[in-house]
């Protein structure tokens, strides 16, 4: 017999953290509105919280820009 798991669709691909998980989307889209997102974020960036919303003040929310913003810092 086969596995239910073997047919049923696949997911897109899913980064987790140790509390909750984040899905493709929030990858590519830094989202202020969210503070486990934010805290998140600023938790692999490496940054403040000040530092990420200027970062996306001055560049938007593109996680791939944000990153370059702040490696300029």
């Amino acid at each position: 017999m086969e596995s239910l798991l073997a047919t049923a669709p696949r997911k897109p691909a899913f980064r987790t953290t140790s509390l909750r998980t984040i899905t493709v989307d929030s990858r590519t889209l830094i989202g202020m509105d969210s503070d486990y997102e934010v805290r998140v974020w600023c938790g692999e960036l490496g940054c403040s919280y000040q530092q990420l919303r200027a970062a996306i003040a001055a560049v938007g929310p593109s996680v791939d820009r944000v990153c370059a913003h702040l490696a300029g810092i």
